[in-house]
């Protein structure tokens, strides 16, 4: 399956406290701006902003890995699950 995205890696690059964007890896595209979209509390939204921006970066090696997982077989299934254990750390901001 070819990929009709832009491929990733793709990374959280926090501008101040009301942005958080999505780009490659290299800095070359910007995916998505994640931006305060309601209340005062900067704090609480800051953290949903970058939680958002977080899973948007993950998206390419979410998918990744579900296809991974969908087509592996015997010896492939540890490293399918550890690829998507991967992923899901990454986009819930628990990778080492």
């Amino acid at each position: 399956m070819t990929a009709k995205h832009t491929p990733g890696p793709w990374a959280v690059r926090t501008i101040d406290q009301s942005l958080a964007t999505v780009e490659t890896q290299d800095g070359e595209y910007n995916i998505c701006t994640a931006a305060q979209l309601r209340g005062d509390d900067w704090q609480t939204e800051h953290a949903e902003r970058k939680a958002n921006a977080r899973l948007i970066a993950a998206a390419p090696e979410l998918l990744e890995a579900l296809q991974f997982v969908m087509t592996a077989s015997g010896e492939q299934l540890g490293t399918a699950f550890e690829q998507a254990q991967a992923a899901i750390a990454k986009a819930t901001g628990e990778q080492t």
